[in-house]
């Protein structure tokens, strides 16, 4: 099976759980990372339109891409957070369980938030 269509076209998703990962080692609760991710919901959904209406050259075609790759509910990003949560026991976990040391988290916290 052609998976071509996989790869980041619509420039949410892998983005989307980097920005999670970086607000989990923040401590930004999870109604709030579902909330940001959701945001992306219209933009991903207009760019999909244009494209369709007024494609341009290396444009991702788009009958070959799935319209979920086009959207950003929130549900997604509920259902990646809760399995994160249940292998890991929590956000923080989740974060420390990538690799990331807890050097760098706290390097992180001390780095985008203020007092």
């Amino acid at each position: 099976m052609d998976r071509s269509w996989c790869n980041c076209k619509a420039g949410k998703d892998r983005t989307g759980m980097l920005v999670a990962l970086v607000h989990a080692a923040i401590g930004v609760p999870v109604d709030s990372i579902v909330e940001d991710y959701a945001r992306s919901d219209r933009p991903a959904r207009l760019r999909r339109a244009i494209m369709a209406t007024d494609p341009r050259p290396g444009d991702p075609d788009l009958g070959r891409s799935p319209d979920l790759i086009w959207t950003a509910p929130p549900e997604a990003m509920q259902q990646f957070v809760d399995g994160a949560v249940d292998r890991h026991g929590s956000l923080e976990g989740w974060v420390l369980g990538g690799g990331v040391s807890r050097q760098a988290v706290e390097a992180v916290r001390a780095n985008l938030l203020t007092a």
